[in-house]
Order: structure tokens, then C-alpha cells, then sequence
């Protein structure tokens, strides 16, 4: 399918000094074009039979053709805050309403969907190159970017043992926020 010059390049936004968007690619692709990313996302093998969804889908603009990775957000719909700037100096935030998160090429960013939103670090995170990005449903889900694993996950590991719990406490034994597994009642001093 051709699409012709105009079709996402209208006008110009904040986002031109960047290689790659990530974020929810319901943000940045044109919504006159949603479903047919929706239909090239859905005819990918193995979409709907791993929860870990993992692809690439070819995605044409101004007459070429770019790669869209996209994976699922676990849990579905969530924002994902991560201890990382991007390549403009933003604390990395990846707002989710459409259940995924991807790595867009921002010849690929459509500026109307932007021009609602101001900014497209409001949206996501930019960078200069392309960024690493993995997700997984496993160990009650996390995302991880550059290599850094969301605050939630990481702001949730035991002192002790490094193993992820949403259910830490304080553990005066240890003095550390622990897991249930680690935690130990205090020694009883004996007079």
C-alpha cells in the first residue's frame, strides 16, 4: 500500500532532534492508520499465543519502509516509571492505553497525533540510538529499558535475597526491607 507524502508528515514538532520514540505506539502513529497497525501487529506470528509478545512489523511511510518493534505492556494498560532520563533529559515515564509499548522510528511519529499531547516526552521517552527495551508477565511483570528495570519492580527487591516482593517489610534483624522468605524475628535479649 503507497501512502502519499502527506500522510504523517504535516507539520513539524519538538520531537525532529530524535532517532527513536518509546512509548504506547497509540500516541505517535496517526489514528486514520490505527487499524491498519493493528492488522499488521495481528497477522504477526505467534501475536496472540505468547503472553512475552515480542515483533516487528513493517510500517511504511512517505513511500519507505521501517521497522516497529513492539511488545506487550505487562498487565496491560499501566505507566511504567523507570530511575533513567532519555536523550532530552526527561525522567522516563511510558504511559500505556493500548496494552503495548514500542520502539517507533520517528519518521513514523505522525505530528497531528502529537499536537494533542504538546510535548512527546509527555508520551514517552526519546532517544538518539535505538534503545533496548524488554518486557516480560513473568516474576509479576516489568519493563525494562537500556537495561534498567522499572521503579516498580526495582523499588520492590529484597535487601536481602535481591528477589522481587510487593510485600517487603522492615526487618529490625537485618535492618533492611525484606521479603517474607528472608525475614527473621529479632534475637530476644535474655537478662
Amino acid at each position: 500500500m503507497s501512502i502519499p507524502s502527506y500522510a504523517d508528515r504535516e507539520t513539524q514538532v519538538d520531537y525532529k532532534d530524535y532517532e527513536f520514540y518509546v512509548g504506547d505506539p497509540c500516541y505517535v502513529i496517526a489514528d486514520r492508520r490505527w487499524s491498519e497497525f493493528c492488522d499488521k501487529l495481528f497477522a504477526l506470528d505467534g501475536f496472540k499465543k505468547n503472553e512475552d509478545y515480542y515483533g516487528t512489523l513493517k510500517w511504511e511511510v512517505n513511500g519507505r519502509t521501517y521497522d516497529i518493534e513492539c511488545h506487550t505492556s505487562p498487565g496491560g494498560d499501566n505507566t511504567w516509571d523507570f530511575h533513567l532520563n532519555d536523550d532530552s533529559g526527561t525522567k522516563v515515564s511510558l504511559p500505556v492505553d493500548a496494552g503495548m509499548l514500542a520502539i517507533v522510528p520517528m519518521e513514523c511519529v505522525c505530528p497531528e497525533q502529537m499536537s494533542r499531547y504538546g510535548s512527546i516526552t509527555r508520551l514517552g521517552a526519546v532517544f538518539n540510538t535505538e534503545p533496548i527495551l524488554e518486557t516480560t508477565n513473568h516474576s509479576c511483570g516489568w519493563v525494562e529499558l537500556n537495561g534498567v528495570r522499572d521503579r516498580e519492580y526495582a523499588d520492590n527487591l529484597c535487601d536481602e535475597c535481591g528477589e522481587h516482593d510487593f510485600h517487603l517489610e522492615h526487618c529490625e534483624y537485618y535492618g533492611a526491607m525484606v521479603c517474607w522468605g528472608c525475614w527473621q524475628e529479632e534475637e530476644s535479649e535474655e537478662e
